[in-house]
């Protein structure tokens, strides 16, 4: 399967002074987790440019693909269509594409993508319920949930209601968490959709094509 995670590159250099000089440490690998907000923090780890070297930026069928619609470096983009009322928000480190809908932008959509299995499928699936106050799922229950197609491959649907707080945010009632998980050897991708539960089951069948929509395109 196509690779569609990225990695940052953080070249970190310490000098420890002693009696005896200083000896420089190289820093190759950083793994930052706050399991007390949400685990989606990307692993930062040193760049191979011959795999990873994927760039990412919004397209739809009718705007160019890539900055300036230039991906002359034979680089695949990440592009998408915007379902229709939807609207993009600019793209953050952890959200690319970063979606809102709704009257007031209550509902939100976003794809992220994790270098390393960021704790397993049954781990990911269980935190997003936790969001919204559901009781945990063994990992026989996980397998036996549904199952999407993303990217050419069979994603986890999770699909629940409750009381939304994510990142540490008041909890807000009467929501729903529908989002897709797939993992992919030490790989992962995540597009969740949360929101007024009402809002998000009108968009529920956006949130599907816009999935199917998700792909890499390479050219001009």
């Amino acid at each position: 399967m196509r690779q569609f995670f990225w990695f940052l590159t953080l070249p970190v250099a310490l000098s420890l002074t002693g009696c005896g000089g200083s000896a420089p440490i190289e820093i190759s690998e950083v793994r930052e987790i706050d399991p007390a907000n949400d685990f989606e923090i990307p692993v930062i780890a040193e760049s191979d440019t011959s795999r990873f070297r994927y760039k990412t930026s919004p397209s739809t069928d009718t705007r160019p693909v890539g900055p300036q619609g230039d991906n002359s470096d034979g680089s695949p983009k990440l592009t998408w269509n915007t379902p229709d009322g939807w609207k993009e928000l600019p793209a953050t480190s952890m959200r690319e594409p970063n979606l809102r809908f709704g009257p007031n932008d209550e509902g939100e959509c976003y794809v992220t993508r994790l270098s390393g299995a960021a704790g397993g499928l049954t781990a990911n699936v269980n935190r997003w319920r936790k969001q919204v106050g559901a009781a945990e799922l063994t990992d026989a229950e996980v397998a036996a949930l549904p199952k999407q197609t993303l990217f050419g491959e069979p994603a986890t649907l999770v699909s629940v209601d409750g009381s939304f707080a994510g990142m540490g945010s008041a909890a807000k009632e009467n929501y729903r968490l529908h989002g897709l998980i797939l993992t992919v050897a030490d790989s992962m991708v995540t597009v969740k959709m949360t929101g007024p539960k009402d809002l998000v089951a009108e968009n529920e069948a956006k949130f599907g094509a816009f999935c199917a929509s998700l792909d890499f395109r390479t050219g001009n």
